[in-house]
């Protein structure tokens, strides 16, 4: 059983404001609302433990999450959107700038925390039935870059040629649902990447994978 925190005075005047009816081009988002709520997204930002930064830790976890949600390719396509309506599903009167966006990811690198995220999310998703992890299909999309920073070359199919970017491999269940995401240089194989996917799972399902295996 998951005891909601409190509201803050923040969280009431945030709950009166909605009762009285708040447009947004976004509110597709809130959709989402419920499976986050079931997956106790909030406990899982506490994993971590990373500083406000004008935005609690869990507002800027949910930035990223609607962000994806709704189709935002990367964090410089933010300039485009409009951060009054995008503040709407954090419960602030407005969304955070690409600076902010940038600083928590720099914050989560920084904590070196990410992969214990990424376990205790795919945990949840199990442990919820959401996913069934004991037939994974492996594939692999090439991320091109086009930023400053000097990172490995990688072959980008669409358009037939080497340019920098990474390699994002999935591990989905039969019925296409993710597992987990393993980000590698833009020169990284599949083959050679299955084996540590493998050992992220079994660190994912503890004693159940000798128990099936």
């Amino acid at each position: 059983v998951v005891t909601p925190a409190p509201l803050t005075r923040a969280d009431r005047s945030y709950l009166e404001q909605l009762r009285q009816g708040v447009e947004t081009v976004y509110g597709g988002g809130l959709l989402a609302l419920p499976f986050l709520n079931a997956v106790n997204f909030r406990h899982l930002v506490k994993t971590l433990r990373l500083p406000d930064l004008g935005y609690t830790a869990l507002q800027m976890a949910l930035a990223f999450f609607f962000l994806s949600w709704l189709g935002f390719p990367t964090v410089e396509a933010t300039r485009w959107m409009s951060y009054t309506a995008f503040g709407v599903l954090l419960g602030r009167r407005r969304g955070p700038g690409m600076k902010t966006l940038r600083a928590f990811l720099k914050r989560v690198q920084a904590v070196k925390r990410a992969e214990a995220f990424t376990i205790a999310v795919a945990r949840q998703l199990i442990t919820m039935g959401v996913v069934d992890w004991h037939v994974l299909f492996f594939d692999g999309h090439f991320i091109p870059y086009f930023g400053q920073h000097a990172i490995r070359h990688g072959y980008f199919t669409v358009r037939r040629l080497a340019i920098k970017g990474q390699q994002a491999f999935y591990a989905n269940d039969r019925r296409g649902r993710p597992l987990l995401v393993l980000l590698q240089p833009g020169s990284a194989k599949l083959y050679a990447v299955i084996p540590e996917m493998i050992g992220l799972l079994k660190r994912i399902v503890g004693s159940r994978w000798g128990r099936w295996a």
